[in-house]
């Protein structure tokens, strides 16, 4: 959602950046030509945006990568936990995990 992360709708996909969402979608989707007509594609539609957004979403790649991200901000904030430096930057710290889990600006 635009008004959370601060970033136009479908602009990974405009721009062709290569995100876990861009590398599996690719590694399992059956409309792999289509969708590289599409990545990259800065004259892309929205059709075409709301085509790829619906293909990661049938393919339960967002619900992947939200695993994904659960899984190492866990990890990261079990290492910070174990770090030797005071609490204050340790809070700090696990407020930025929460903060790149959610991309919210």
């Amino acid at each position: 959602d635009e008004k959370i992360t601060g970033k136009p709708v479908g602009s990974d996909i405009l721009r062709g950046n290569k995100t876990l969402y861009f590398l599996l979608v690719m590694e399992l989707s059956k409309q792999k030509k289509k969708l590289e007509t599409i990545f990259g594609n800065l004259n892309a539609t929205k059709s075409d945006i709301q085509f790829a957004q619906k293909e990661i979403r049938d393919l339960g790649i967002d619900k992947r990568v939200a695993a994904h991200i659960e899984l190492h901000a866990e990890k990261a904030m079990g290492i910070i936990s174990k770090l030797d430096i005071s609490e204050k930057y340790k809070k700090e710290l696990m407020e930025l995990v929460k903060f790149s889990k959610t991309r919210a600006k």
